[in-house]
């Protein structure tokens, strides 16, 4: 069996990773420590080792490393027959008073360490010396390894309603021998020349071109420099903050229906008024700013697709931060893709619909409510 070879999407994000910048998807959870507890208090590695063993026979990319093609210097995922778990599976405790301050403190601290590539490139941090006698868990992989909704599923994994689950049976799992260079070599020249064969006709060719001038505009607009508002210093430094804000999600999802958004828009406006409010704060005239963007990730995967590569392609869009007071009806697009979207992915007809600075956009018409 071939190595797997690295998408070109994914083998941009591990191109583009450096030390003050490194391209990882993150999460932070906190549970109750009473199953996972030792008559001394202290939290039972050994279980919990076990339990990631057994879910990793499951998941054989987590025991995978980067390799090289050589000459052509392409990625590809080959095993790791170094693997231990105890380089990916750490204990830390959180400095005093262990509240959630600290623990934010320390999860953006540990967020923006380095990965080593040299090993398959994720680490789940378990957090010991929490308030009231909690444990958290800080995972962090690669964006080259999995997509934001793939990275947590080794985590859920290992997640019961109940605490009296079964571990799941060991299937075990040995390291494959490294592939030659010669053999990665022709591998990848093989690839390449499938790649040019499956250009075969006009409509295919047409195909490649409209995506090759669609990617060349996502550059223009995306390498474009954006406005100067102390967000982005350049060289980038290393150190992370960690913030969090907690609204329970049928709050959240019932927002959105009021105004017949989803709960990613409603989120998304949070975001944006937040972001409004802190450059305000910061004294920057935001009425003013133009070509304001972030990269929104896109859950592009079908219902029921449980593959580890990545599903969530970036979307580079500008952002509105120049509305800060009542919600206009005519100020209706927050998001503006640089990518047209697909008719049938619209809302009320008009496609990507958010709110300005933190507002939403009123609901459908009432007729249109009506009907559903």
């Amino acid at each position: 069996m071939e190595p797997a070879r690295l998408s070109a999407l994914d083998a941009a994000f591990l191109a583009l990773d450096q030390p003050t910048a490194p391209f990882v998807v993150g999460a932070l959870l906190t549970f109750e420590r009473v199953p996972l507890r030792l008559p001394d208090g202290a939290l039972d590695l050994a279980a919990f080792s076990a339990w990631l063993e057994a879910e990793l026979d499951r998941e054989p990319r987590y025991r995978q490393r980067i390799g090289r093609v050589p000459v052509l210097r392409h990625p590809v995922w080959v095993d790791d027959a170094a693997f231990d778990l105890a380089r990916h599976l750490r204990v830390v405790r959180a400095p005093p008073p262990g509240d959630r301050d600290a623990l934010f403190a320390l999860a953006g601290d540990l967020l923006g360490r380095d990965l080593d590539l040299a090993h398959p490139p994720w680490e789940l941090w378990l957090v010991d010396g929490l308030a009231g006698g909690a444990f958290a868990i800080v995972a962090k992989v690669h964006h080259a390894l999995v997509d934001g909704v793939a990275g947590v599923r080794l985590v859920e994994a290992l997640l019961s309603p109940s605490p009296g689950r079964a571990m799941p049976a060991r299937t075990g799992w040995t390291a494959s021998p490294p592939p030659s260079g010669v053999r990665l070599l022709a591998a990848e020249v093989a690839h390449r020349a499938r790649t040019l064969r499956g250009l075969a006709t006009p409509g295919d060719v047409r195909d490649a071109a409209m995506v090759a001038a669609g990617l060349g505009s996502l550059l223009v607009r995306g390498l474009t420099p954006a406005p100067d508002v102390g967000l982005n210093p350049w060289p980038p430094h290393r150190n992370r903050r960690f913030a969090g804000l907690v609204q329970p999600l049928a709050r959240v999802r019932a927002a959105g229906e009021r105004r017949g958004a989803t709960v990613n828009d409603v989120v998304l406006t949070l975001a944006s008024g937040g972001l409004r409010r802190l450059l305000e704060g910061r004294g920057v005239d935001t009425g003013a700013l133009r070509g304001f963007r972030a990269m929104v990730p896109v859950n592009a995967r079908a219902r029921g697709d449980a593959a580890v590569a990545r599903r969530v392609p970036p979307l580079v869009v500008f952002l509105t931060t120049s509305v800060r007071h009542a919600y206009r009806p005519w100020a209706r697009v927050h998001l503006r893709p640089h990518v047209a979207p697909r008719p049938d992915r619209t809302r009320h007809g008009r496609p990507f619909q958010f709110a300005h600075g933190g507002r939403l956009p009123p609901g459908p018409p009432r007729a249109e409510r009506a009907r559903r």
